[in-house]
């Protein structure tokens, strides 16, 4: 008989865990230790919520000014001033990584620390810190599951649309109405008729690529009802049809996504327009203006179904120089200014397309990164096989040739889907190839000692 340290009898000592018990115990010991790594990526949890909360505030800031609420004293105190916004949002994000105990790999720091400066360029160059706000929120998720993010990023939209418009509606901000010869369209508290149906078509696509193969009927029903809704309000016909086309494909997805993922298509064949969209469409793009003239009967004819958008963007090309990080250029719209006062239709210039207005605005390097992160994106899914993506960023890159929202982080969360490549190249970054090569270019810039001198010491 064995007795305690104060004496009592403890009883039969359990017996060692065997068989099924000693398997599972072995199992979860991998799952907890993978979870404690570094280098995985982390659950949901308090430490999480300061990005989390610098995505919300953001999101919900960015919209906010676009509606009339920015005309009341407090909301333009906390969303007026963009760069005092994005600061706010970047010191939440270095909180979250010193309470995640963070480690940086050379090669991501290698790349992170070029496009900061870029980034820093075009802000100082336009006065917009768009182009930070991405690159800050992208990096400073890369522990995170992209999927947590995009819901964040979607309930947030969603909430704040609601606030806006359900407030236009009753009466405590303004609901202005635009009537012409075609169409009569409510701003809905926006301060352009095409910001709410916007928010809708980012929701759409990013609960597709959130949840893909996960994707439910009834949010999905609920998006497409939403999109009709602010169609019979807005006359947002492209948007709306873009919605409806996404909503389509994903219900097709669901249904057969098991036989597409079985399908024995060739894998060049999705290569090849992963590679050629994004491309082929932003030099089609500069290309058909440049070719426009007036006194072509197809091409004016084309200039008028577009909306004037052919001659718009001719002009803008001849009036402005590209730049190599943007420049600040003045634009007038169909919006209005939160006064509610119309902009003269005489000074109109607006350029709908995101890869002229772009580069235009924010410059030749910035847009050239932007296509080659979309572009690897599109690679990424044709290799993961997530066969729903890609028609998703297909849309959104025929999208982008006619609206210029696409630039913009409130009205596009999918470039968060660029956490995939951080986190991919922070894998390949831990190979021991890699790990070798990086060694090797340390030794030759000084980073570390040379094999003589570690013998010497």
């Amino acid at each position: 008989m064995t007795m305690s340290r104060n004496g009592i009898d403890p009883g039969p000592v359990p017996p060692p865990p065997t068989g099924k018990r000693l398997q599972t115990q072995a199992s979860r010991q991998p799952a907890h230790a993978a979870r404690r790594g570094i280098g995985r990526i982390h659950r949901p949890s308090l430490t999480n919520s300061c990005y989390y909360l610098a995505l919300a505030y953001y999101t919900a800031a960015t919209l906010l000014s676009y509606s009339f609420f920015i005309s009341r004293p407090i909301i333009h105190l906390l969303c007026g001033d963009s760069k005092r916004v994005l600061i706010l949002c970047i010191v939440l994000i270095i909180i979250n990584e010193c309470l995640n105990e963070p480690k940086y790999s050379f090669l991501g720091t290698l790349v992170f620390l070029p496009l900061m400066l870029t980034c820093s360029l075009v802000t100082i160059n336009t006065g917009n810190p768009m182009t930070l706000a991405i690159l800050f929120f992208v990096y400073g998720g890369r522990r995170l599951n992209l999927t947590r993010v995009l819901e964040v990023a979607i309930a947030v939209s969603l909430l704040t649309a609601a606030v806006i418009v359900l407030s236009s509606q009753a009466g405590m901000i303004t609901d202005y109405i635009q009537v012409t010869d075609e169409r009569r369209r409510h701003f809905l508290g926006f301060l352009y008729a095409l910001h709410g149906p916007q928010v809708i078509f980012n929701c759409m696509l990013s609960y597709i690529v959130a949840k893909q193969e996960k994707i439910r009927p009834l949010p999905l029903l609920s998006l497409v009802l939403l999109s009709l809704g602010g169609y019979l309000l807005t006359n947002s016909r492209s948007l709306t049809f873009m919605s409806l086309l996404a909503a389509v494909m994903a219900g097709l997805y669901t249904l057969f996504y098991r036989r597409i993922r079985q399908s024995s298509v060739q894998y060049w064949i999705h290569l090849i327009p992963a590679i050629l969209t994004f491309p082929i469409l932003a030099v089609l793009s500069f290309y058909i203006p440049l070719q426009y003239t007036a006194g072509n009967g197809m091409m004016a004819q084309l200039n008028r179904a577009l909306g004037y958008r052919l001659s718009l963007a001719k002009d803008a090309l001849q009036s402005h120089d590209l730049h190599l990080f943007g420049d600040h250029i003045s634009w007038s719209g169909g919006g209005i200014t939160p006064k509610g006062q119309a902009n003269n239709i005489a000074d109109y210039n607006y350029v709908d397309s995101s890869y002229i207005k772009g580069a235009l605005d924010y410059g030749i390097i910035f847009m050239g990164l932007a296509l080659a992160i979309w572009t690897l994106l599109m690679i990424r899914s044709v290799r993961r096989r997530q066969y729903i993506v890609i028609p998703i960023f297909l849309i959104l890159a025929l999208h982008a040739t006619a609206d210029d929202l696409f630039l913009r982080l409130c009205f596009n969360s999918l470039w968060l889907c660029a956490i995939w490549l951080v986190q991919d190249l922070e894998r390949w970054s831990g190979t021991e190839w890699v790990e070798h090569r990086l060694q090797h270019i340390r030794r030759k810039l000084g980073f570390m000692p040379s094999h003589a001198s570690r013998r010497s010491l």
